[in-house]
């Protein structure tokens, strides 16, 4: 059995190595489909519902900062890609492992505006590891693309991997492509009857941090908020 999974390791690396457009292809959508991949996790099971009137917003967010990190793995030689590969996966996977776990123990989601209240962590940890448990296969979910990656780095991103300058371009493009469109659709909205617009949320999200979340996905409302913590809304 291991001496099978070998040869087809072995086999697909020769593939690869043949073809190395394929294996720039495969690093250019990685973080990108893996973001993706964990927002989707999110919006399903705790949002109940994928394909509502706010799921172009966070698909568009989340696939734009995908590119923007995929944009500075390009940039880097093949040990130093690998090892920011799996160290960018292993933030995301604890991050949003985080935040199921805390969004299910006290019923909405964390933001560094509030940190202030980090007390009810200390507080309620029992609760919290709990409510981490009652979420292991999200949690389980959120760590397979950090595992895909250690298992076939070295595949994925040998040693000698040079900088890769085209795909850089290709990934700035994906990030122009997917963020400036839907950022003129949010700023359009600021001219709709009512209050809460894509743009209020957008703004002003401390106003209504669930449905922040519920729009814009988590990586991107942790964006918004660090910067509206850092220079206001």
């Amino acid at each position: 059995m291991l001496d099978m999974i070998k040869d087809r390791y072995d086999d697909l690396t020769d593939y690869l190595d043949e073809h190395e457009s394929v294996r720039s292809i495969i690093c250019l959508l990685y973080l990108p489909l893996t973001l993706i991949f964990m927002e989707i996790i999110v919006k399903i099971k705790i949002f109940g519902s994928l394909f509502d009137e706010k799921f172009k917003y966070m698909f568009f967010l989340t696939l734009a900062m995908g590119f923007f990190l995929s944009l500075v793995a390009m940039f880097l030689p093949g040990g130093a890609r690998r090892f920011f590969f799996k160290v960018t996966l292993a933030v995301l996977a604890v991050w949003y492992s985080f935040h199921v776990s805390y969004q299910g123990n006290f019923q909405t989601f964390f933001s560094w505006q509030t940190l202030g209240q980090a007390k009810d962590i200390t507080q309620f940890w029992r609760e919290a590891i709990v409510a981490t448990l009652n979420v292991w296969y999200m949690v389980l979910a959120f760590f397979l693309p950090l595992v895909l990656m250690c298992l076939l780095g070295r595949m994925l991103v040998p040693d000698e991997t040079p900088p890769n300058h085209v795909f850089a371009a290709i990934s700035l493009t994906g990030l122009i492509v997917f963020y400036l469109p839907i950022l003129v659709v949010i700023n359009q909205s600021k001219d709709e009857s009512g209050d809460y617009t894509p743009y209020y949320y957008y703004t002003y999200l401390q106003n209504d941090l669930d449905s922040t979340f519920r729009y814009f996905g988590i990586i991107n409302t942790t964006r918004l908020d660090i910067k509206q913590l850092i220079f206001g809304a």
